[in-house]
């Protein structure tokens, strides 16, 4: 058969302009067809290829097996590279003779993505159909027409149907009920009622379905099939509020009892003119300085303040010489998630946001950092707080008492303490007597601990002996009501009996007792004041089993402190 050469070359030409790869061989395997796309593909000029048998260019085409057997490969896939392909490869008849063979090859890459994508797809369709068939929950989905295009077993089973009774099916087939007739109206149109399906009271939710800001239809969700076990829920809220509200209740009235004035123990001027303060300064919202040695009480002052006060809020104590410096400013204003390495998830919120309509009591003061005291300046100046690694402010309404040990003024003059800080927290300064300045309150003092620790340890002890009350009125108690407290308790983890005998004494208050010959010939005042220190320890770790942490705060030190003071005596615990 003669062929048109004009026409031969228009259908190269149009085989060229083919996005699919095309090779043609004759009976003999030789290649009269090579398309660009087939140069693209197996990377070989289609000028060298042409002419060549096909095992020499190709040898992996198939194409002479399809010329030997007659038969088809359809849906062959080969990959080159990273791309995958697909090939049809057929015989070529001409007078029902086999003349030679033509492959066409298609990239799939992209088709392999979509199908991927396609099975995941489905994978999550058949996830959300599960979730929502294994809750209790009844969902609908209607479309624009009103039509039920998804319905799960819950609800299907509230209106005694089956999912396929009510699948493709208009919704005023199965009911007539205007909630579930009426699609939403807009995109933000959400619904809740109270309805009954079936002599049954339900709480239903209806939610528009939106895509790009257009409508397209509605989910209904039934949340309780019975609006009994809502009641039945609630009562439970409203029973464990109640009991929180007593708890609460019971908890401020133990508060009370425990931090008002009338828990400030003496009756020497001193102490009634500061009860009478506390009382008068109390309700406003004034900040406080309470000034004293360590050990006389501030902290118990404080309290007073908080409770007499009637503020609603929490009473929060931030003790500044505890908290490591680079910590104190995450403490005291919080921080967000991320605002610096070892952050917690979430973020934090800071002392002062907790104590937010209630009181925020920063002990030892004088030793905050200089930098956190220009913080804590703005802080009292603007009434609002930023946490760490935020960019907005939060108001708060917080009664600040501060309380320190130390001589501010002098701290002022060696430019450790910021005077404008001083003059802020200086509008009322309290003044808590250190003990041997009110010596006539040690009888009172002494009956309030043999309570306390009658209750704690279940003994009955009545008083101490008159031996060693004069021991106690002529001692100068530097450590103050704090120092008088360790030192009874002490004796009751020693006392056998009703009387607190001389005996039981730490060997530092005896030594008052000795003349000034025989303190020369035994150990110094300081030396059996360490002695004494050290007993104290290790019986405050006896008795918290080895808890450091439980063993400081019977103590009234620091944690840091106590470890100092461990590898100072080298106590192993």
């Amino acid at each position: 058969m003669a062929i048109n050469p004009i026409n031969y070359l228009s259908l190269l030409n149009i085989i060229d302009s083919i996005h699919n790869a095309i090779v043609a061989v004759d009976q003999d395997g030789i290649i009269f067809i090579f398309n660009k796309a087939s140069e693209r593909v197996f990377n070989y000029p289609a000028r060298e290829a042409i002419g060549k048998n096909i095992n020499e260019v190709l040898p992996f085409s198939g194409l002479h097996k399809v010329i030997k057997t007659g038969e088809s490969h359809i849906g062959r896939k080969f990959k080159i590279g990273d791309n995958l392909y697909v090939v049809n490869r057929t015989p070529l008849y001409y007078n029902g003779q086999i003349i030679g063979a033509i492959g066409v090859a298609q990239e799939i890459n992209e088709l392999k993505n979509i199908a991927d994508e396609l099975e995941n797809v489905l994978a999550l369709k058949q996830t959300l159909e599960t979730i929502l068939e294994a809750g209790q929950e009844g969902y609908m989905v209607l479309d624009l027409e009103r039509q039920v295009t998804h319905a799960n077993k819950a609800i299907a089973d509230l209106f005694g149907l089956k999912i396929s009774d009510i699948l493709n099916t208009p919704i005023e087939s199965i009911t007539k009920n205007p909630f579930f007739c009426e699609i939403p109206e807009a995109v933000n149109d959400i619904k809740t009622e109270v309805i009954e399906i079936n002599g049954r009271q339900v709480v239903a939710f209806k939610y528009p379905i939106v895509k790009d800001y257009k409508l397209l239809g509605g989910v209904i969700k039934v949340i309780f099939q019975d609006v009994s076990d809502l009641l039945t829920l609630a009562e439970k809220i409203n029973q464990l509020n109640s009991e929180l509200s007593y708890y609460k209740n019971e908890l401020t009235k133990y508060t009370t009892q425990q931090f008002t004035e009338r828990k400030i123990i003496g009756n020497h001027p001193s102490i009634i003119r500061l009860k009478e303060i506390i009382k008068k300064i109390a309700p406003y919202n004034t900040t406080v300085l309470i000034r004293g040695e360590s050990g006389t009480g501030k902290e118990l002052v404080a309290h007073a303040l908080h409770v007499e006060s009637g503020r609603p809020g929490s009473f929060i104590k931030v003790n500044c010489a505890a908290i490591p410096e680079n910590l104190l400013e995450a403490e005291l204003f919080g921080y967000v998630e991320g605002a610096f390495t070892g952050a917690k998830k979430g973020g934090q919120i800071g002392k002062f946001e907790l104590a937010h309509n209630g009181t925020i009591f920063l002990d030892e003061i004088g030793d905050m950092p200089l930098a956190m005291q220009a913080k804590l300046l703005r802080v009292l100046q603007e009434k609002e707080v930023e946490r760490l690694g935020d960019n907005k402010t939060r108001k708060i309404n917080v009664r600040v008492i501060a309380a320190t040990n130390q001589d501010l003024e002098e701290l002022i003059k060696q430019k450790k303490f910021r005077e404008d800080l001083y003059y802020r927290l200086n509008v009322v300064s309290l003044y808590v007597p250190a003990l041997r300045e009110r010596i006539e309150d040690l009888p009172l003092l002494i009956k309030h601990f043999i309570d306390k620790f009658n209750r704690e340890y279940r003994t009955k002890v009545t008083t101490i002996s008159p031996e060693v009350m004069d021991i106690f009125m002529k001692y100068s108690w530097p450590g103050n009501i704090r120092e008088l407290e360790n030192v009874l308790e002490r004796c009751f983890n020693l006392v056998e009996g009703k009387v607190i005998a001389k005996k039981y004494l730490p060997p530092y208050l005896l030594a008052n007792e000795l003349g000034e010959g025989e303190v020369s010939l035994g150990q110094s005042l300081p030396e059996l004041i360490e002695a004494y220190e050290k007993e104290l320890i290790m019986a405050a770790l006896a008795k918290t089993k080895g808890n450091k942490s439980k063993a400081a705060n019977l103590l009234g030190i620091s944690r840091q402190w106590l470890h100092r003071r461990l590898k100072y005596f080298n106590l192993h615990f």
